[in-house]
C-alpha cells in the first residue's frame, strides 16, 4: 500500500531474539494512512502496526511519522500486524503515485518510478528508488531503469548503469567507462564499487567486449580485474586476444581471471588452476598461454 505514517508511540518493552542474542527493545504502535492498496485490501480509516525498536543497532529501521512511501505489512503468529522487513519498512513513492492497472509487482515498480520523475524528490530519494528498482528483474524495473540512465544527475545514472549491468544489460556500459575512466569529480567510493562488481559479476554478453578493452588502459588494478572476470565470465572467443594481453597485468588476480577464462574458452580445463595451484606455480601457467596459439594462427 501506500500512504503515510500518521503516528507512532511507545508502548511498552520487550526482549529480541536476534541471531543467538537476546536484546532488550521497544515495542512501538503506530498507524497509517492509507492512500492507494497496491495489493490486498486495507480498512478506509487506515491500518495499525506493531514495531520493534532495539537498544542495540541491528539494521533495522524505525518508521518515521509524516513519511509518504510504500509499506508491505504482514500479520505475524499472534496475528499483530507488522512491516515484512523490518529492515526496509518503507519503499519511496511520492504522493501523487496513481497505479491503477497490472499485477501487484508491477504496480509498485511504477509507484518508485514516480520517485524518478517527480521534481519534489531529493537526490537520497532517487538513488534509494533505483536501488528498490535493482532488486526486481522484471521488465517494468529494467524499464524503469533505463529512464533513470537519462535522469539529469550524475549518481542517478551511475546507479542505474551499475543496477542494468549486474544484470548482464549493457545499455549502461558506457556511463560506466566514462566514470571509470574519467569519473574524478565522483567522489562516491560506493557508486564506483558498484560499477566495478557489476562489471566483474555481470557482464556475460560478448557485446561489451570492445568496450571492456577500453577500460584496459586504467591505472586502477581494481578495473582491469573487473575486466578480466568479465572476460572470463563471457567465455568468447573474440576476447581470448585481451585474456593473453592481461596476462602480463600487474594485478595478481586479473593475471588469475585472465587463465581461467582461456582455459574455459578453448575448453583446456587441465591448464584450469585454483587460485591456490595458481599461485603456488604462476610461471608454468602464464609460460603455457603465452606459448599458445589458436588453431586458426597455428594453421597459418
Amino acid at each position: 500500500m501506500t500512504g503515510e505514517i500518521a503516528s507512532v508511540r511507545e508502548t511498552g518493552k520487550t526482549k529480541l531474539q536476534f541471531n543467538g542474542m537476546e536484546l532488550d527493545a521497544r515495542v512501538g504502535a503506530g498507524t497509517i494512512r492509507v492512500n492507494q492498496v497496491l495489493k490486498g485490501n486495507a480498512p478506509a480509516e487506515g491500518v495499525s502496526f506493531q514495531t520493534y525498536i532495539s537498544d542495540t543497532y541491528i539494521g533495522w529501521a524505525s518508521p518515521r511519522t509524516n513519511s509518504y512511501a510504500i509499506y508491505f505489512l504482514k500479520a505475524d503468529s499472534s496475528g499483530n500486524t507488522q512491516f515484512t522487513s523490518p529492515y526496509y519498512p518503507d519503499v519511496p513513492t511520492v504522493p501523487t503515485s496513481v497505479v491503477s492497472e497490472g499485477a501487484p509487482i508491477d504496480k509498485v515498480i511504477l509507484a518508485i518510478k514516480e520517485v524518478l520523475s517527480s521534481p519534489e524528490t531529493t537526490l537520497n530519494q532517487k538513488t534509494r528508488a533505483v536501488y528498490f528498482l535493482s532488486h526486481s528483474k522484471g521488465a517494468s524495473a529494467t524499464a524503469a531503469l533505463h529512464e533513470a540512465l537519462n535522469d539529469s544527475t550524475q549518481e542517478v545514472q551511475i546507479s542505474a548503469a551499475a543496477a542494468l549491468l549486474q544484470r548482464n544489460d549493457t545499455t549502461g556500459l558506457g556511463i560506466a567507462k566514462e566514470t571509470l575512466l574519467h569519473g574524478s569529480q565522483i567522489t562516491s567510493t560506493e557508486l564506483r564499487q558498484n560499477l566495478i562488481y557489476a562489471i566483474a559479476e555481470g557482464i556475460k554478453d560478448p557485446k561489451a567486449i570492445p568496450t571492456l578493452s577500453e577500460l584496459l588502459v586504467s591505472p586502477d588494478a581494481e578495473v582491469r580485474r573487473a575486466v578480466a572476470s568479465s572476460l572470463m565470465h563471457i567465455r568468447s572467443p573474440e576476447a581470448i586476444k585481451l585474456m593473453i594481453s592481461l596476462l602480463d597485468d600487474s594485478d595478481f588476480e586479473a593475471r588469475y581471471y585472465a587463465v581461467v577464462g582461456l582455459a574455459e574458452t578453448t575448453d583446456q580445463m587441465d591448464w584450469r588452476p585454483n587460485m591456490d595451484n595458481f599461485r603456488g606455480d604462476e610461471s608454468k601457467y602464464l609460460k603455457h598461454w603465452l606459448d599458445w596459439k589458436t588453431p586458426t594462427e597455428n594453421q597459418q
